[in-house]
């Protein structure tokens, strides 16, 4: 603290400091998500709706953890339809979550079977995995369901950020699809 108030003192040009008070100061979460980034990410209108369900999803976890979760799911199954979309696959109103994610990584050739090395298909798995757990959750959890079981905040932290993650990487990969 002394070696602080020194140094402060040097940059003051002769004026005396009677006092300091610290604080700790967190950035915003703009500033954390980097958003020139995510901005170009999500340029494009036809990802208005995932980037809506995804602010829906962020803005819900405190308040709504329930409802947080059905969004997220939301926002990544609207995503991988409109990957499928775009890049000429096909669905139909059977297909589940996994499924549609499934179809999606196929696209850009992110599915464990494309996978040469065994850490990137091991990865590619887990984030199948994951995808499938999400749509688990969400069956069990959500407010979509009539259900007596209901999400901590947490846990719907941990699933809105892990849906984000995985929506930022299909969305990365599709703008690079695209520009090809």
């Amino acid at each position: 603290m002394d070696a602080a108030i020194t140094e402060l003192t040097q940059h003051t040009k002769g004026c005396w400091i009677r006092s300091t008070a610290w604080l700790l100061r967190m950035p915003t979460l703009a500033e954390v998500e980097s958003a020139p980034d995510m901005a170009e990410l999500f340029d494009d209108s036809n990802l208005f709706d995932v980037q809506r369900l995804w602010t829906k999803a962020k803005a819900r976890v405190l308040t709504d953890p329930d409802g947080a979760i059905t969004a997220s799911k939301t926002m990544l199954e609207s995503l991988c339809k409109l990957i499928i979309n775009e890049t000429g696959g096909t669905y139909t109103n059977n297909d589940d979550f996994p499924s549609l994610y499934q179809k999606a990584a196929q696209q850009f050739h992110f599915s464990p079977n494309t996978q040469t090395q065994a850490e990137y298909k091991r990865l590619a798995g887990s984030c199948s995995t994951i995808v499938n757990s999400i749509s688990c959750i969400r069956n069990r959890e959500s407010d979509a369901h009539a259900s007596d079981k209901i999400a901590e905040t947490l846990q719907a932290k941990l699933v809105v950020n892990i849906a984000g993650a995985i929506a930022l990487f299909l969305t990365g990969l599709r703008r690079t699809h695209s520009t090809k």
